[in-house]
Order: C-alpha cells, then sequence, then structure tokens
C-alpha cells in the first residue's frame, strides 16, 4: 500500500479502496471499474451476472455451516459524484483520485474523494474475497448511475437479486442506522434570453464568487449552506440597480444533486460606475459574511477583460435574474413524525448560458409524494411567469421506514454487543436506492450503514478512518449472526 494507506485496518477493504480511487468512475463512466471489479470476484470463484442497464451482482457462496441461512443482499453504488475546485487540475474521465490523509480523515487533493460509495463497494467486495469470514449466501449488487438520478436501480431487473434481506452500505453516519429517506425528482427549465452588441464605452469585468461549502443536496440543505447560485444572482440584481450593467456570460453548478460552490459571470459597466460597481461587491461582500458566517472561505473577485462577442439585454438579464432569486431553495417543510428530518427541499442546483440559450435546474426531494409534486408545480409555475418552458424528470420513490423490521433489530442487537449502547435510528432526506429497489422487491427487509463522511459530492468530502473500522466490524458481526439463522 501507498504511505496514504499504510497500516490501516481492515487492510482488505482499504487496498480495494486505493483501487477504486486510482480507477476514474463517475457517474457513467463505470465500466473500467466495474471489470476491475469482475476480475477480481471471478480470480475467487464467484459468479457474476449483469442486467441491461450495467448493474452488476456477485453471487458468493455460503462458508460451510451457514448454506442454510436467509441470503442478503450487500448493495452500493459505483460511480461517485465529480467535483473539483476551479484551480485544480484534475480530468475525472482519465485521472484517479489523489488522496490525502489528514489526522483520522482521507480526502482527496482538490477534488471529491469517492467514498460515497468507493468505501461500501470496498467493504462489500472484501467481504466476498474474504477466507475467515462466517456468512450465508451473499449477493453483492452493485448499481451504476446513481448520483445522477439513481438510473441504475430505476432500470434494475428484478430477477437479478434473490435475496430476502438487504444491507445498504451508502449511509454516512456509523452512529446510526438509517431506515428510511426521501423521493425526489428534476426540473430543467429553459429560458431564451436576447442578444445585442455590447457597448463600447463600458468596462467589461469577470465576477468569481468562490470558496463555498456547497455539499449534499439532501444530507447538507438542513445546514443553510450558502448557494452560489443565489448569492451571484443577488449581487448582480444589485450591481444593475446601481450601475445598469450588461450580463454576457452566467455559469454556476455542475451536480444536481450538489448544493453549488462557485459561480462566474461576465458584466458590463459604463466607464464611469467602476467605482459604483466595487462599492457594490464590498458592500454585498460585508452582507454575505454576515448572512453566513459558517462560511468562512467566501471570496469575491474581479478581473479586467476583453470585448465579449455579445451580450444580453437588460430587460431579459432582469427577468433571469428575477427568475433565480423566485426559485425555492432550502428546507421547505419539516417532518411531523420525525424530529429534525427535513420533510420537503429544493436545490437551485444550475444556471448555464450559452448563446440565446439559459439552461437551470432544480432537484426538489420530498418524503411525501403530494409535497414532492407541490414544488415541482412551484418551479414550474415561475419558469411559465417568466416566459421559459420546463422538461420533467421522472421522480423516484422514498423509502418508508419500517420499525418492525427483523434486519434493524438484528442489526441493533449486534451493534449494541459491539458497542455497549446502541445506534440510533435516522430516515435521511437524500435518496438512497432502498426505496427503488424497495418496490421493485416490496418483500425485502432493509437498513442501510456506513462509515462516517462528511461533506459528500463538494472537494471537502472525507472519511473517518477509524469509522471505517466501526463499520467494518459490525458488518462482519451481523453477517456471521445471520449466518447462524435458518431461512424461512
Amino acid at each position: 500500500m501507498s504511505s496514504v494507506f499504510a497500516n490501516l485496518e481492515p487492510q482488505q477493504v482499504w487496498k480495494l479502496f486505493e483501487d477504486i480511487c486510482a480507477i476514474p468512475h463517475g457517474s457513467k463512466n463505470e465500466a473500467e471499474l466495474r471489470t476491475y471489479i469482475e476480475k477480481v470476484v471471478k480470480a475467487h470463484g464467484c459468479v457474476v451476472k449483469k442486467d441491461a442497464a450495467g448493474n452488476l451482482c456477485i453471487s458468493v457462496s455460503a462458508t460451510p455451516g451457514c448454506e442454510h441461512a436467509p441470503s442478503v443482499i450487500l448493495q452500493a453504488h459505483l460511480d461517485m459524484v465529480c467535483e473539483k475546485n476551479e484551480l485544480t487540475r484534475h480530468d475525472f474521465r482519465r485521472d484517479g483520485v489523489r488522496c490525502i490523509r489528514d489526522g483520522d480523515w482521507i480526502r482527496a487533493d482538490g477534488t471529491t474523494l469517492g467514498a460515497d460509495n468507493g468505501i461500501g463497494v470496498a467493504a462489500a467486495v472484501a467481504l466476498a474475497l474474504s477466507e475467515n469470514i462466517s456468512h450465508g449466501p451473499l449477493e453483492i449488487l452493485l448499481t451504476v448511475d446513481e448520483e445522477t438520478g439513481l438510473t441504475g436501480a430505476l432500470h434494475l431487473s428484478p430477477d437479478l437479486i434473490t435475496g430476502s434481506m438487504m444491507i445498504n452500505l451508502d449511509s454516512e453516519n456509523s452512529h446510526a442506522v438509517c431506515i428510511g429517506c426521501a423521493g425526489g425528482g428534476g426540473v430543467t427549465s429553459m429560458y431564451e434570453l436576447e442578444l445585442e452588441a455590447p457597448k463600447k464605452n463600458y468596462l467589461w469585468r469577470d465576477l468569481w464568487l468562490t470558496g463555498l461549502q456547497g455539499g449534499h443536496s439532501g444530507m447538507n440543505i438542513h445546514e443553510n449552506r450558502a448557494n452560489a447560485v443565489k448569492l451571484m444572482a443577488r449581487l448582480l440584481r444589485t450591481i444593475d440597480s446601481a450601475c445598469a450593467m450588461r450580463l454576457a456570460d452566467f455559469q454556476s453548478g455542475d451536480k444536481h444533486n450538489a448544493i453549488p460552490r462557485e459561480a462566474r459571470a461576465c458584466i458590463g459597466i459604463p466607464e464611469g460606475k467602476i467605482n459604483t460597481m466595487q462599492s457594490c461587491l464590498s458592500d454585498m461582500f460585508d452582507r454575505f459574511k454576515n448572512e453566513y458566517p459558517h462560511e468562512p472561505l467566501l471570496e469575491i473577485t474581479e478581473q479586467s477583460v476583453s470585448l465579449p462577442a455579445h451580450c444580453y439585454t437588460q430587460e431579459t438579464t432582469r427577468v433571469l435574474l428575477n427568475l433565480l432569486l423566485a426559485f425555492p431553495h432550502g428546507v421547505l417543510a419539516m417532518s411531523r413524525t420525525m424530529s429534525g428530518l427535513v420533510e420537503t427541499s429544493n436545490n437551485l442546483s444550475s444556471v448555464h448560458l450559452s448563446g440565446k440559450s439559459c439552461t437551470i435546474h432544480n432537484t426538489p426531494r420530498s418524503s411525501r409524494p403530494e409535497r414532492l409534486a407541490a414544488v415541482i408545480e412551484q418551479v414550474c409555475a415561475v419558469t411559465e411567469l417568466a416566459g421559459g418552458k420546463t422538461i420533467q424528470e421522472p421522480t423516484y420513490p422514498g423509502w418508508e421506514p419500517n420499525p418492525d423490521s427483523e434486519l434493524l433489530r438484528l442489526y441493533e442487537q449486534v451493534y449494541a454487543e459491539v458497542f455497549g449502547h446502541a445506534p440510533f435510528r435516522e430516515a435521511v432526506h437524500a435518496g438512497l436506492e432502498c426505496g427503488i429497489i424497495g418496490q421493485k422487491k416490496p418483500d425485502l427487509d432493509m437498513i442501510a450503514i456506513g462509515p462516517d463522511i462528511r461533506n459528500c459530492h463538494s472537494p471537502h468530502e472525507a472519511v473517518s478512518i477509524t469509522s471505517v473500522q466501526k463499520f467494518w466490524t459490525v458488518l462482519v458481526r451481523l453477517l456471521e449472526r445471520i449466518g447462524k439463522m435458518k431461512a424461512a
């Protein structure tokens, strides 16, 4: 192992995670990683099946004496979110992730790490390769394209898996067991802008808003992290009111399930209004810092640029900025049945201008289908008021908690035996594949577990070393316990 992963336990999990990090595996680019895993497990005698969507199922024979135990599915997804800092040179199509050991944490060098869900994949494959762990029949289900719409799970062939219990390995809190999640969807709004020739008596500037935390639009939405699209829209509206600016470009956001961290805009300012613009930048920076004291790395910078090929009329620019400010963002409702759980939210995830075209994406989530439909309706209505059009993505179901689950009872029992106290139960506002898979296999008994992972879907993502060992210990003990049972 390299020095980053040297002497870490469990060794097999970290070795596999190191190999996973070295292979590019962003959403829709999982083929190389899938081929690597197939090769490794087939060499160990495992049977591998694939469905038409590209999902992988690895059948692992029971260890001697456990042949009649219930069959357990270990489920994780192969893809990772590909986010990087603006100044980081990294091509996710070709480059592996550069890992850094930082105390008890493994993180990446200016990019997402892919512990979501690379650690889950590594743990599942490590169990397939194990020689000294007792377990019943296992099926390791590795899905594709989870991060851009759960499409692997949506197109999963139900015949690919036969197990009666499923342990999802895509949770991010070693102290908890997840028993439910939200459903979600997506809306793409398209607005046509009017072009005009840039005015030559204007001075042109690139504005950069950087340094925000970003994060997972489900797991971090309740933390009131700043949204770069929203902040840049507010900044531009303020400048426009003071300077009658012209807009030539606006780019922000990359992934639908990530809170935007950075935004760039190109604007033109009348020659005599540069000092006024700079005063606006300073005032808004102070306002944002006061509003978001937990965003210490926030920066607003400007840079002179040459005359652009075109800009947008003032009228359509103002409609665009009003549209961005009118879209909902953040927590919209809290659960009435589970304290502290977000019920409904929306993430204004991106805005991109290209010629006359403006494309905006919103990612709504809710544990209640009727509330999800209401947010989608609101986003569509706001778009129509601005004269735009929308495309709605298929929605996916949530996962209804089952407090009477036998698998949940077993996990809590094992966890308490290992650590002296029970884990706490949680439902999450993120979309897990459990909801979709459970809809395809209605009698499947499910829980979700995992190590401590922070700041998913951002370059600040990191996984706790000690929590991985904790997660592994309980998972192994749970499979050993189930291995002693007899299937119904």
